[in-house]
């Protein structure tokens, strides 16, 4: 990865690559992948199954249909979907009442793209119910121009619905976006979507190589605002 730089937002505006920044949730702005894990075991212990940290990791950026179907067959779950769903989410929303704080460098990187001009969107497989609690938490519920939810579309990542579905509301091109993600089938969607793509590394994926992403990064602490401008 090229050698950070910090460059002030107040200063000379200068020809930029992008006009509009998606950001996924869960593992991007807060680091929320324990967190979903926890409550999806808490459903499960219902009926004496757990699932492990590793096998976790396979469902990263889908959503929790993908996640419940494959876990029906998987353990053999008697109920259905919607019910699964639905028990996760209070569970989840518990959770996040306990208490979340962003991933470090987030707040000063939303302060620096309003500054800047950027429109931005979060586009989330979570749920509606989930990502407004989460963002609440955060601080970050005014924040966005707009959000989008993984039950607003009717595929989840890797199809591309929820970026094209997050320009749409933005009301830019998809060529015009820049999205950050930190699970594979998050970056296959931007990049499905004709969108540039960047990986943010977590603890989760450092095992992934995000050969589709145009950069990977260690986190936000120090944010290369090059990245958005004309180089």
């Amino acid at each position: 990865m090229a050698p950070m730089t910090e460059v002030d937002p107040t200063g000379p505006r200068r020809r930029r690559v992008v006009d509009a920044v998606i950001l996924d949730m869960d593992g991007v702005l807060v680091d929320s992948e324990p967190m979903h894990l926890e409550a999806t075991n808490r459903v499960l212990a219902a009926c004496g199954k757990e699932l492990s940290e590793d096998e976790s990791h396979a469902f990263l950026g889908k959503d929790d249909r993908d996640l419940f179907e494959d876990l029906i067959g998987r353990f053999g779950l008697t109920e259905d979907v919607p019910a699964l769903i639905a028990a996760k989410e209070r569970a989840l929303l518990a959770l996040i009442k306990e208490g979340v704080v962003p991933r470090p460098g987030v707040p000063e990187l939303i302060v620096g793209l309003k500054m800047r001009g950027y429109l931005m969107a979060v586009a989330s497989s979570s749920f509606r119910p989930v990502v407004d609690a989460m963002l609440d938490e955060l601080g970050l519920a005014r924040s966005f121009d707009a959000v989008v939810t993984g039950d607003e579309v009717d595929r989840g990542k890797p199809a591309p619905d929820i970026f094209l579905e997050a320009a749409g509301k933005l009301g830019v091109a998809p060529a015009e976006c820049l999205v950050f993600e930190d699970a594979l089938h998050g970056v296959h969607a931007a990049v499905a979507a004709g969108m540039t793509a960047v990986a943010v590394r977590t603890r989760e994926n450092h095992h992934i190589a995000f050969k589709e992403a145009q950069r990977v990064y260690d986190g936000f602490e120090r944010f290369d605002w090059a990245l958005l401008d004309d180089r």
